[in-house]
């Protein structure tokens, strides 16, 4: 492998900079490739240096498509696009070489460009796991005998310490919130009164459909599932949630203002959004959380702060964990809490009741 124009760039660029021969030598790693070559050229110093075995191999265009193409939920637009970003901050990185051709020092760079570039370290870890996502499902699928990923267990410096604390509201603020909009009936006060009873996410509240509220028998309820417009965000996150006190009349109110949306009652079908302005699946979630905020902003907390509020008071009124986590969508514990039809409305309404009592009772 001629790498000799490369070590001419090496050499022009310690020149410019007047790096003394004798710190160069005690310091050798000072100068990066980074530093002296275009993107074109590392991008072709890469290929240059990829490994005769790794010829002919899978590339790293090969891994995205094939992860895309098997996601679990393609429908996700968000998800997908947010994967392929991901992803090509790495090719920018490395170039299109053999999935074969990765190496540690990959990882280790890509690490520190995301955070040069101002990314937090929740971000960057995030884009890490879908990097090592697509890594495992391109091994597998495509079959790269002999590869290793490396972005598995990869550490970032100062990892979590940029965080700020996210507040978690008091049953008191709760309480506030709720009298504040409880008469309200415009559409970001009922996303309120329907998430801070429920302590779902703002995307699932704002993307259900006019079927999903039902409010027959003796345990009304609104049914969280997948729609055109709005993905979930993992299997869990299909439920029946119980509507009790404000959140029944909240419900009530957001069904007569859908079926009453010009095109007449008979257009409203049961997968018509019961939100039109937010049936957007890149962004309608994200827009809705935006509208929420601004309400929310005397009490200073956003709209994920209601699934953080409902859990706190969930567990002061001595709700089950099992029970918590069917309410909220979360993943049970062990195998088994996937099996049978899992906890009745009944049930659930019972401690959401609890729940809410415990809310209005605040002081």
């Amino acid at each position: 492998m001629d790498t000799s124009y490369f070590e001419d760039r090496y050499q022009a660029y310690v020149k410019a900079k007047r790096i003394p021969p004798d710190v160069l030598e005690q310091n050798p790693d000072m100068v990066k490739e980074g530093h002296y070559l275009t993107p074109t050229e590392q991008k072709a110093l890469a290929i240059l240096r990829t490994p005769e075995d790794a010829q002919g191999q899978p590339r790293l265009s090969d891994a995205l498509a094939i992860y895309l193409a098997t996601h679990q939920n393609t429908a996700n637009k968000r998800a997908t696009d947010r994967a392929a970003r991901d992803w090509g901050h790495l090719v920018s990185l490395a170039g299109d070489i053999p999935v074969l051709a990765l190496v540690r020092e990959h990882a280790r760079s890509y690490v520190v460009q995301r955070t040069a570039k101002g990314s937090k370290t929740a971000t960057v870890r995030r884009a890490v796991n879908t990097v090592n996502a697509v890594l495992n499902v391109a091994i597998r699928e495509l079959d790269i005998k002999g590869a290793i990923n490396p972005f598995a267990a990869v550490l970032i410096p100062n990892e979590g310490r940029d965080t700020k604390d996210v507040k978690t509201p008091s049953a008191r603020e709760l309480r506030e919130v709720l009298e504040a909009h409880r008469d309200d009936r415009s559409t970001p006060a009922l996303l309120i009164r329907l998430q801070l009873a429920t302590g779902a996410r703002i995307a699932e509240v704002a993307g259900l459909g006019v079927g999903d509220v039902v409010l027959s028998g003796d345990t009304p309820y609104i049914k969280f599932q997948v729609h055109p417009w709005r993905p979930l965000k993992n299997a869990h996150s299909v439920r029946n949630v119980p509507l009790v006190g404000d959140a029944l009349e909240a419900a009530r109110h957001a069904l007569d203002t859908a079926m009453s949306l010009p095109g007449g009652t008979g257009t409203r079908t049961s997968n018509f959004p019961l939100f039109p302005q937010y049936a957007r699946n890149a962004n309608g979630g994200a827009t809705a959380s935006a509208t929420v905020n601004k309400r929310l902003s005397p009490w200073a907390f956003n709209s994920h702060g209601f699934r953080h509020g409902m859990k706190d008071v969930l567990r002061e009124v001595g709700c089950p964990e099992p029970i918590q986590k069917a309410i909220q969508g979360h993943a049970g514990d062990g195998i088994s809490a996937g099996y049978g039809e899992g906890y009745s409305r009944r049930m659930k309404a019972e401690w959401l009741t609890k729940a809410m009592a415990h809310i209005e009772g605040a002081l």
